[in-house]
């Protein structure tokens, strides 16, 4: 079967695409990714790099090895919203194309994802269908967003590609991975909003372009390959942190009132009871996210009244209570630990000593007498010390939630944190005196 693009026959009928790399220390991707693009046969179509702060070799290797391709530097990294609209703000081709560094494109790829856009003008948005490395197994056939908490899953997601995805159709949504954006687009429905850092930003897009009457559509024929999906630990708390909060805001701007309160909340408040500590700890800071940009968030959900509004924010806010309360019965998993509960986690050290000869005898005296000293007196003492650090922790995680809500009250909140860490640091050197002695005990009693 013919490809859509062969249909077009006049050189003036490809539209002019601008496509648009945003990089963050991806150097080890780039040149698979520019040197793919050399091989596109679309006659009518510019690079530009956008680098977001980027601390690896990056710079130097587009320098050196690309240096005809454009590059914005950026003085911080923006995220990917606030990066790609840098370059976005300055489109003047017909079309704009995300692309991240670590994909590698067919020499197709471009032709087949614009001809769809060029027959039917009411296609505001095109994706393509990627693999992971191998070019076997899907990745992304189109997105789609799932029940009321707003999951967001892809067609064909780890299944075997065998032309069960291979028809042209209007889906949720298509990932900023590799997406086609109409420039007239940009101008009806606006750019990304910046206040999503990573994920559901193209998911919010989508949602808006279709609201604005035009089409999302997902392109078989234009094929890619795509390796980011297969190094990031899914099971991170930053990447749990960053797709909570991103699912949370995009809760608050796209779904209705009567979703939210009716089944969001509910099913959401459930799916605590189960999720483990480092679920929590993501959704915890997610929602406390959405609590800091309320008032922007539900500004841009035009189904909200004031009540409303009110009425979804005391259940966020309940919600973040329960999020606590289930934190605190659970025993965190050693990746969720934030330093400062590493830190809190008292722990025996096994003794050595560097003497070459009576060093094992020096060894065994020290745990000999470990177990008199420290397992009869001291041990008590730590485990009471890693109560309170642990009490201190938590209380200082509830005073930083509390700052959302703080009227006035900042002196007592200061005072309170100051108080604690006081206690904190005079135990901590109780504790140390004890072991100074016990030293000089061991250093007497081996004399």
């Amino acid at each position: 079967m013919p490809s859509l693009y062969q249909s077009i026959t006049n050189m003036n009928d490809f539209p002019s695409v601008t496509i648009i790399i945003l990089n963050w220390n991806a150097s080890e991707y780039l040149t698979n990714c520019l040197t793919a693009l050399q091989y596109v046969d679309y006659p009518n179509f510019i690079v530009q790099v956008v680098d977001n702060n980027s601390t690896d070799d990056s710079l130097e290797l587009l320098s050196t090895q690309f240096p005809h391709i454009p590059v914005i530097c950026n003085e911080e990294n923006l995220g990917f919203s606030a990066g790609n609209n840098v370059a976005l703000r300055q489109l003047e081709t017909d079309i704009a194309v995300l692309l991240n560094p670590d994909v590698v494109v067919s020499p197709t790829w471009l032709h087949e994802l614009v001809a769809p856009m060029q027959k039917d003008r009411k296609i505001g948005v095109a994706g393509c269908k990627l693999y992971y490395p191998g070019g076997l197994v899907l990745q992304h056939a189109g997105g789609y967003v799932m029940g009321s908490q707003a999951w967001s899953n892809h067609y064909g997601l780890n299944e075997r590609d065998n032309g069960q995805y291979d028809i042209l159709r209007d889906v949720d949504y298509v990932i900023g991975a590799a997406m086609a954006i109409r420039k007239e687009v940009l101008t009806e429905v606006g750019l990304f909003d910046e206040g999503f850092f990573l994920y559901y930003e193209d998911t919010d897009f989508c949602f808006r372009v279709r609201k604005q009457g035009y089409r999302v559509v997902y392109v078989p024929e234009s094929t890619a390959v795509h390796i980011e999906s297969v190094t990031t630990d899914k099971k991170s708390l930053a990447f749990l942190t960053y797709i909570n909060t991103g699912r949370w805001r995009f809760l608050l701007k796209q779904f209705t009132v009567e979703m939210l309160l009716n089944k969001s909340m509910v099913v959401e408040r459930a799916w605590l009871k189960k999720a483990d500590f480092t679920h929590l700890t993501a959704v915890l800071r997610a929602y406390r996210a959405a609590l800091h940009q309320w008032s922007l968030i539900t500004v841009a959900n035009e189904d909200m009244d004031d009540e409303q509004r009110t009425q979804i924010k005391e259940e966020l806010l309940s919600l973040r209570e329960a999020a606590l309360i289930q934190i605190s019965s659970r025993e965190p998993e050693e990746e969720a630990l934030s330093p400062l509960m590493i830190m809190g986690r008292l722990q025996e050290r096994p003794f050595t000593s560097d003497l070459p000869v009576l060093g094992k005898f020096i060894v065994r005296f020290r745990e000999m007498w470990n177990s008199v000293s420290a397992k009869w007196y001291v041990q008590p003492l730590i485990a009471q010390q890693d109560q309170l650090n642990r009490q201190i922790i938590n209380r200082l995680h509830q005073l930083d939630n509390d700052f959302i809500d703080m009227d006035g009250e900042q002196s007592d909140i200061i005072y309170d944190i100051a108080k604690l860490t006081a206690q904190f640091m005079q135990t901590n050197d109780l504790l140390r005196s004890i072991n100074d002695r016990l030293i000089e005990l061991e250093n007497h009693a081996t004399n």
